[in-house]
């Protein structure tokens, strides 16, 4: 069953638009994201350094003089914590409690739309600093702070529990809400459709949540999870799509988290 026009419409997600550039770094490489053109390159190949090479990339791709510039780090997880009862004193510790902190990172920190999470992660200093650079106007962020700002609008609107997964190629992102509110947020590691049903029913299973009431939702369909969404199937009655299946190309074949390909913060 796929998603009616309605909820479509309810979701604002905001798609890149001419003079814009979306810069998208993960663990192995980054993507450079226009109206026109999306490029994702290994780190192996150019990293996001002050040199020469990562110069050239930029004046040989015209990737200057956007009039509006952002950073989405999809490298690192994120560790959500409920404002009401967030002390920045503690804001190592709430991190660690979830990742072995990282020495040569720094920790960054972020509000939801709506006030009610604190959103802390770690980044690299030396690429902000580099970007910065070379970026005059440039806004960093995290890529769970828009998933939620995202759903959370149209989550809303819905006074029963669902749950909301966004596909990557090396993980998933699941979140779920009831009536507006988070209930749940993690990031999960997957290599085949056996490692994606085991942390999606789990989760079902341990929030107690009706196959017969509550739907999945996906963020964006693509073809190359198609054999998921078949899985969840056996499993699941209510399976939606926040968009209609993307045209297929050789960019967004490319692309490790395709729903952000397009996607302006």
């Amino acid at each position: 069953m796929e998603i009616g026009l309605q909820f479509l419409m309810l979701f604002n997600k905001k798609n890149i638009i001419e003079n814009e550039l979306s810069i998208q770094i993960f663990k192995d490489g980054f993507s450079f994201c226009t109206h026109f053109s999306k490029k994702f390159i290994l780190f192996k190949e150019i990293d996001i350094k002050f040199n020469d090479v990562f110069k050239k990339f930029l004046e040989e791709n015209a990737y200057q003089g956007f009039d509006r510039v952002t950073t989405v780090f999809i490298d690192q997880p994120a560790t959500f914590v409920p404002s009401k009862i967030y002390n920045e004193k503690n804001t190592e510790l709430y991190l660690s409690q979830n990742i072995p902190l990282n020495p040569l990172l720094q920790i960054s920190r972020e509000f939801t739309k709506d006030g009610e999470i604190v959103v802390l992660y770690e980044s690299n200093k030396h690429k902000e600093d580099t970007l910065k650079h070379y970026f005059n106007d440039i806004h960093f962020t995290h890529f769970s702070v828009i998933l939620y700002n995202l759903i959370q609008q149209v989550a809303l609107t819905n006074e029963k529990t669902e749950m909301y997964i966004n596909m990557q190629n090396s993980q998933f992102d699941l979140l779920v809400f009831n009536s507006g509110k988070l209930i749940f947020y993690n990031s999960f590691p997957h290599k085949n459709e056996e490692d994606f049903l085991y942390y999606t029913l789990a989760m079902a299973e341990q929030y107690s949540l009706d196959t017969d009431l509550y739907s999945i939702n996906f963020l964006g369909k693509y073809t190359r999870f198609n054999s998921y969404y078949e899985a969840l199937k056996n499993y699941q009655k209510k399976i939606e799509f926040t968009e209609l299946e993307a045209l297929d190309s050789l960019d967004l074949d490319n692309h490790p988290a395709p729903y952000f390909f397009n996607l302006m913060a």
